[in-house]
């Protein structure tokens, strides 16, 4: 099974997950992306953003300043300034966070547990008895993502 590791700098140690890759992706093509990447010796999904991200931590090092997390400034920042307005987006509302709400709201609607809903999402649930609960299989995750449908723009709508 597939599945996005996100891994490196991340905000807390609930952010740090696998999560398995949507039927959708893998049927427009993720795999062959994957593929192309790592003939041309990538071994990122998106060697652009962890360039930037890398050269971003070196910058704030020489100024003396930390850059905990450069990923989760630089990649929204770029989705809601550059992609959405060239997609014609520009409601204030719909920025790169509406993602998660949009994912989360719909894993509920398919009636995929809380639980779930968080560890896919990386959120931390914080009730007394979260702590006795560990680790959902890659297998649940996926069948939770698969109860969610996403309408993808036809492939030369790129």
């Amino acid at each position: 099974m597939l599945a996005f590791a996100v891994e490196e700098k991340t905000k807390n140690k609930q952010s740090r997950r696998l999560v398995p890759v949507h039927r959708t992706l893998l049927a427009v093509g993720l795999q062959d992306r994957i593929a192309l990447l790592r003939k041309n010796g990538a071994d990122r999904l998106f060697p652009d953003w962890f360039r930037d991200g890398q050269a971003m931590m070196q910058r704030a090092e020489g100024k003396k300043r930390a850059v905990n997390q450069p990923y989760s400034q630089f990649i929204p920042r770029w989705f809601n300034r550059t992609y959405l307005p060239k997609l014609g987006i520009h409601d204030q509302n719909k920025v790169f966070h509406s993602l998660r709400h949009t994912l989360k709201t719909a894993l509920k609607l398919a009636g995929v547990p809380k639980s779930v809903r968080d560890e896919i999402a990386g959120q931390d649930d914080r009730s007394a008895g979260a702590g006795y609960e560990h680790e959902t299989s890659l297998t649940v995750l996926r069948d939770a993502l698969d109860k969610v449908e996403f309408d993808l723009p036809a492939q030369g709508n790129k």
